[in-house]
């Protein structure tokens, strides 16, 4: 079972088990996967379901992912495979990003085509000595500025999205995969919001224990949804580096960033 998130786009949202149905069943592949629906004067109407074969995976381009303040569990520079992964290493989970300096993640999806995205899946950790879920994710459609944390957090998201606390992998599993489906927690977006994509960035910005020396794992991403058509050669490249003089306040080195180009 995947737990169905359709949140609304405010800066802060409920929690995920509120006033509306809990117990709505929808066919997912060979699964099946609730809905908490949050109301907050939007309409109850329930999203339109999403399916793995409306994943975006072969149109991500992997060469241009970027990814700020975050170690894979090698240090490989080919950081997108380690939370982009296809659908037959959904379950592994000897593969993931971890945050490094504190609990924020930013990280930027640049795709070869234009695109509508439906929805979200993710699977993160669970809390545990050192590591807190994650809270509230932003995520900005065609962001095209510095690829930096001031820059970004000064500018309204396009969508918020609030995880689950403690849904996820236990932070000490150490087995190469976990086949549980609860353990991923699909988002649906407004699809008004994500269409015509070129790139989609993503802030990581708290945890649940608001403690920011907590850390998370992102161990999959999926972004669901259909390709629109060829992007546009506007002839000014979607990813943009991060500041040349970055704010001592983040920690966040530059030695990290720098090798994390697919």
């Amino acid at each position: 079972m995947w737990l169905v998130l359709n949140t609304t786009n405010r800066a802060r949202i409920g929690r995920y088990a509120c006033e509306t149905t809990m117990a709505r069943h929808n066919c997912e592949d060979e699964s099946h996967a609730h809905s908490h629906a949050h109301g907050h004067g939007h309409s109850h109407e329930p999203p339109v379901e999403t399916f793995s074969q409306q994943s975006l995976f072969a149109y991500i381009d992997t060469t241009k992912v970027r990814v700020l303040n975050a170690v894979s569990t090698d240090r490989s520079s080919s950081v997108s495979k380690y939370f982009l992964k296809p659908q037959d290493q959904k379950y592994d989970t000897s593969l993931y990003l971890e945050s490094d300096a504190d609990c924020q993640v930013l990280f930027q999806v640049p795709f070869t085509a234009s695109v509508k995205i439906f929805s979200v899946l993710l699977r993160v950790n669970r809390n545990g000595s050192g590591y807190s879920s994650p809270k509230q994710l932003l995520l900005y459609k065609n962001y095209n500025k510095n690829l930096d944390f001031d820059t970004i957090s000064d500018l309204k998201a396009d969508y918020n999205i609030e995880y689950p606390n403690n849904v996820g992998v236990e932070p000490g599993y150490d087995n190469e995969s976990l086949v549980d489906d609860d353990t991923f927690v699909k988002f649906d977006l407004p699809r008004n919001v994500f269409q015509n994509c070129e790139s989609l960035t993503v802030l990581v910005k708290n945890n649940w224990s608001d403690d920011e020396d907590d850390l998370n794992r992102i161990y999959f991403c999926e972004l669901r949804g259909e390709v629109t058509g060829k992007l546009r050669n506007t002839g000014v490249p979607i990813i943009a580096v991060y500041e040349a003089a970055p704010n001592p306040a983040h920690a966040k080195l530059e030695s990290q960033t720098a090798n994390y180009a697919t």
